[in-house]
């Protein structure tokens, strides 16, 4: 399993941000990023908020809570579209294990 620390550091050096530059964007000591990529420090929910904002992923990846990066990304991208169909919603579903009750009222989807 990786850890969080593992997890925020591939994502600031994906994003191509220096650990400083990544502590800026939070308002944060640059210092403090290096010890949560060492796993020496455990940031608060509201840090690791801010850190999934600025890395583009999700609260539930960096925790280890899913591996999948992207998925709530993907789901409100496809939600938001103004062409969301039935089956669309049926394989975000499926790649998820989302239920219907987990999206909008039917009348806001296309057939």
């Amino acid at each position: 399993m990786t850890s969080f620390g593992e997890k925020s550091r591939e994502c600031r050096e994906e994003k191509g941000f220096s650990q400083a530059e990544l502590a800026k964007q939070i308002d944060a000591y640059h210092s403090i990023i290096r010890k949560y990529e060492r796993d020496e420090v455990k940031p608060t929910i509201d840090v690791v908020k801010k850190l999934a904002d600025v890395l583009d992923t999700t609260v539930g990846y960096l925790l280890g809570e899913t591996e999948e990066r992207e998925l709530l990304k993907y789901i409100l991208a496809i939600y938001s579209s103004p062409t969301l169909t039935v089956s669309g919603l049926s394989a975000i579903m499926i790649k998820g294990n989302f239920s219907q009750s987990d999206f909008p009222p039917q009348e806001n989807i296309k057939n």
